[in-house]
């Protein structure tokens, strides 16, 4: 039986304490008699996704003492944190994202060990936020039902690859 959990951090948190937070909660799972611990991922969106960069870098895992977790997702992040790391990662992000750090990966740049980087073509930011339509001081936030469709799609696939 496959038990999933979704555990949703503090937005307004800073990176450190959503990664300590990241890592309490997996923590907790590890206790639970209907979660595999050895099977437990992250995921996070905008800065959630941030946070993911900065949870899988191996420095962060031993920073912390900590066992890293076994796979991750991250939608649009922020890369300058994606350091070496030794965890399958994901990384879903549109070609007209104001946040494109990622994008370098797209072009040929080596990513770290077991990284899938997917860019969709003319997609902004929040791509996969239904309902969002809005510019804010000169970003584009807007939902893409097509590229939320395969994220969804291609989230559910590395994860059952990797969990």
């Amino acid at each position: 039986m496959t038990t999933e959990v979704c555990l949703e951090l503090d937005n307004s948190a800073g990176t450190w304490i959503r990664t300590l937070d990241a890592h309490g909660a997996k923590n907790y799972l590890s206790t639970l008699l209907v979660v595999d611990p050895t099977r437990i991922g992250v995921m996070g969106r905008s800065h959630g996704g941030w946070t993911v960069m900065h949870i899988i870098r191996r420095a962060t895992s031993a920073d912390l003492h900590v066992e890293p977790f076994r796979a991750a997702v991250a939608l649009y992040p922020r890369c300058k944190d994606s350091d070496e790391t030794d965890t399958p990662t994901l990384i879903l992000i549109g070609e007209k994202d104001w946040v494109n750090e990622c994008v370098r990966y797209e072009v040929g740049l080596p990513t770290p060990n077991d990284t899938i980087v997917k860019v969709f073509p003319g997609v902004h930011h929040a791509f996969d936020h239904e309902g969002i339509d809005k510019r804010l001081n000169g970003f584009t936030y807007l939902y893409d039902p097509k590229a939320a469709k395969e994220a969804i799609r291609m989230t559910r696939e590395f994860f059952n690859k990797w969990l």
